[in-house]
């Protein structure tokens, strides 16, 4: 049978303890570090809104316009991948227009978009195909 050291289960748990606040520390360092970055990251590339077009929503029955949107046009990869990154609001006569090179199915990757956003998916005869609501 083994003897215990007398006090050798306090040194273990010291250094237990001293490893978990190592580790919680480097965390919100970390954490502070990335902040401060995306925070920096938002200020030196917040935009204002560049209107490129107008976006008209035609009754498709009558047409009637149901509802015209200034427009800022996302065209190419960069743009696209971009999107509305750290805008902090849009106004809901304005909105962003992704032009695909082909009919199919897209995803959006949201990082850094500040509010929710519909998404309206059209096909090539210009006619709404779905419609996603306040997409986070």
């Amino acid at each position: 049978m083994k003897k215990l050291k007398k006090g050798g289960g306090y040194k273990k748990t010291i250094i237990a303890l001293v490893i978990a606040l190592v580790v919680v520390g480097l965390y919100y360092y970390f954490d502070k570090k990335e902040r401060e970055r995306l925070t920096v990251a938002t200020q030196n590339n917040s935009q204002s809104f560049k209107k490129e077009g107008e976006l008209f929503f035609i009754n498709g029955e009558n047409q009637d316009t149901l509802k015209m949107i200034d427009i800022e046009v996302a065209s190419d990869e960069y743009e696209r991948t971009k999107g509305l990154m750290y805008r902090r609001s849009m106004a809901d006569s304005l909105g962003m227009l992704f032009v695909f090179n082909k009919e199919e199915q897209q995803s959006f990757w949201m990082r850094n978009t500040y509010f929710s956003l519909d998404i309206i998916y059209v096909n090539k005869q210009y006619e709404i195909v779905t419609i996603q609501k306040y997409t986070q």
